[in-house]
Order: structure tokens, then sequence, then C-alpha cells
């Protein structure tokens, strides 16, 4: 095995046991990466959340990753949508107090770690010998901690992660944060994509946009696509006995939808054969308005196996995206295909909607076609030429961590 006997430092704020999507990408790694032989160091955030990661699985009980949590001191209310007047008061209160602390942006969760942060990071290096160090973003501050790091251990690897834009997204405080802390976060970006070793992002655009924003050569940096695990898959036949058409919907509800989603709840609220179902995490009362005096089902996120078998057994699956993530395939793309079910894509052209049309994987419309097109879809209840026959092998954790250690290992 090319790892035997070697070390690797994963740096993610999130990782499981502590639930969020963002430590996903990361224990998916860490497990691949035992499996090609490295022993695996994480430094991650100890979170009093009393929900358990969906993706425990991939790192429990494996000796080869070793976990190292640094107490969370960010105020967990700032993950949280405020409702009620006293959680707005809470989380107000939260905002100034982080505001005292941090010169760039104040939804940055990693602004308190600092010098434990740094020294426990410096004893894994030295002690392990680590051959590679990959710090995933968001956020970012721990980041740019570790470059103070990079310039004494020369004979490891840095690598920075960016699961989503920072500077160049419309979260995490972006684009209305203030001059001075933008300012300051475009510096903290500029400084990690200049001093790391290897920039990895999801998706061309995203490469793009920082390589010319930043005015670096394309070869800093290295597509890292999301991918998929096939140990979370089993083949299972689709059997459609009833005249039920189910459309599934999974994962995050993304900003400034609220539109399509009233044409989307309009459209099946119409047909007395559908059954839309929901499963998210999110609680954003606005879109389920309309949901609640329609036939649609909201449940919350369910574990991979069984997340997999709702999927193969859905004659659709819906995908909504915003303007801002038009071009990007996200992991549920993915997903979606290995289940071998349609997918209907709701978002302005862009790379996802040519990849679904392309290979025959589903549908595309344009968001001012869903009330006139999406009945008719719902109403014929399958995809005639589906591409049953569509390879997904080159997005699967397998490949794609392979190809990553080849990259690494090869960087001058």
């Amino acid at each position: 095995m090319i790892g035997k006997g070697k070390h690797i430092l994963i740096v993610a704020y999130i990782f499981p046991p502590t639930q969020g999507i963002g430590g996903r990408r990361w224990a998916k790694f860490a497990k691949y990466f035992t499996k090609l032989g490295y022993t695996v160091h994480v430094i991650c955030s100890v979170q009093h959340n009393r929900e358990i990661s969906l993706w425990i699985d991939d790192v429990k009980d494996n000796p080869n990753i070793i976990t190292y949590g640094i107490r969370q001191k960010y105020p967990a209310v700032l993950s949280t949508i405020p409702k009620t007047i006293f959680e707005k008061i809470q989380y107000k209160v939260a905002l100034n107090y982080v505001s005292i602390f941090s010169k760039g942006s104040i939804y940055d969760s990693s602004i308190f770690w600092n010098k434990e942060f740094e020294d426990l990071a410096k004893i894994i290096l030295e002690k392990n010998n680590i051959e590679i160090a990959v710090v995933t973003i968001a956020p970012i501050h721990h980041a740019t901690r570790l470059i103070k790091l990079k310039n004494q251990f020369h004979n490891t690897k840095f690598v920075a992660d960016f699961r989503d834009p920072w500077i160049l997204g419309n979260r995490y405080g972006f684009p209305q944060t203030t001059i001075n802390r933008h300012n300051y976060e475009n510096e903290a970006e500029k400084n990690v994509c200049e001093k790391y070793d290897l920039i990895t992002m999801p998706n061309d655009d995203m490469i793009n946009a920082s390589s010319d924003y930043f005015s670096l050569s394309k070869e800093k940096y290295y597509k890292l696509e999301h991918s998929i695990d096939i140990d979370d898959f089993e083949n299972e036949k689709k059997i459609f006995t009833s005249h039920i058409v189910s459309l599934l919907y999974i994962g995050t509800l993304y900003p400034n939808l609220k539109d399509q989603f009233d044409a989307i709840f309009k459209a099946t609220s119409s047909l007395e054969n559908v059954k839309f179902e929901f499963l998210t995490s999110n609680n954003n009362e606005s879109y389920f308005e309309f949901a609640k005096k329609s036939q649609v089902l909201l449940n919350q996120q369910i574990e991979p196996k069984l997340l997999f078998k709702k999927i193969s057994n859905s004659n659709f699956v819906l995908v909504v995206l915003n303007n801002s993530m038009k071009v990007t395939l996200y992991t549920k793309f993915i997903e979606i295909v290995c289940a071998r079910t349609p997918i209907i894509l709701i978002s302005n052209h862009g790379e996802a909607a040519e990849f679904v049309v392309k290979n025959k994987l589903g549908f595309h419309l344009n968001y001012d076609e869903v009330e006139s097109k999406l009945p008719l879809i719902l109403k014929e209840g399958k995809m005639k030429d589906y591409n049953y026959n569509f390879d997904f092998s080159d997005f699967t954790f397998e490949n794609i961590t392979n190809k990553l250690i080849d990259r690494i290992t090869n960087l001058e």
C-alpha cells in the first residue's frame, strides 16, 4: 500500500461525530486514505450538539483515524436561524461579542482557534512526520494560522481545500460585510492561496474565479470533485407497482428560491397522484408556507444507506439551484445518478444543466418553465430515454483519492 507507515493531517472544523454537511467530504477522504495504508490525524472542533453526524460510521472504530478535539468557543447560536424574540436577542448579543475578537468575517467559526490550535498542530506535525497536511475551508481563519507552521515543516505538503467559495461567495456574511472586514478576509484568502502548496476546489468555475481574482497560475489549483462512496449504495431493482408518482427533494434549501418553490408546490398540488417529500435539515418556514396546504411530506435527513434506498424508490429527484450555483455539480447529482433515478433540475443554464441533459440523466427546467412543464413530466411518471448505462466510476472516492495522492506527491 502506497501510504503504509505514512501520516496525513486533516484540519476540519466540522468532522464526525459533530453533525454537519461540512464534515462529509473529509470524513470520506480520511476513510479512503486509511485504505491506502495512511494513518490520518484529524484536528476538529468539539461541539455541544446532541445530533450525531450522518457520516459517523465512516470514521468510528477505525484505528487509523485519530481525532484531536478543540473545544468550540464560537457561539452556537450563530449557526442557527433565530425565530423568537429571545433567540434574536441572543443572536445579536453573540454577534457583538464575536465582532470584538474578529477583524474579518464574524461568521468565521474558527476565529478562536489560535495558540491552542497552533500548539496542537505543531506537536502532531513533529511527532508523526506528517507527509500531507490538508486544511478544509470554510471557515478560513485556522488555515491562516497554519501558514507560520508551514515555514517550519519543509517536508510536509500543505493543501488548502475550498469546499465552498469564501471571499468570492455569498455566504458567511459576504458580500454585505464592511469594507475593512472584507479587505481583511481578502488578504487572508490571498495569503492562503499564495502560500499553500496546492489549492483544491470542487469545480472549474471556482478555480477560474479564484485564479483570476488573485492573479495566480491555474497550475496552483487542482479540481477535487465532490464524490460518492460506493459503500453507501446497494444495487436495488426498481419496481413501481403503484399509480403514485413519488417526487423527492433532498439536502439543503438554498436561499432566494421561495418563488420557485411556490411554483413547484402549485404544480404538484394540482396532481392527485403525486407524493412530494422533502428530506432536509433546514427549518425555513417561508418555504413551507404553501407546502403546509399541499400534499407535501416534510422529514429530516436520514443516514446515507437509507437515503439511497429512498432515492432509488422514487420516480424523480428534484434539484433546485439559485443563480450562484447554476454551474456547479454537487454531490447529490452523482448520488442520484448512482441510484439510476431521473433528475428534475430547476436552474438557469450552466454546467449542471448541461451534465443532466447531455448524459440523458433527467430534465432541465428554467425557472419560468416550472408551472407549465413540471406537471407534464410528473403525469408521464418516468423518463423514457433515461441513460441507465452512465458510468459514474470517475466520481467515486476510491478513484479520486488515488488521483489526489498522486497529484500531491508529484508537487515540486
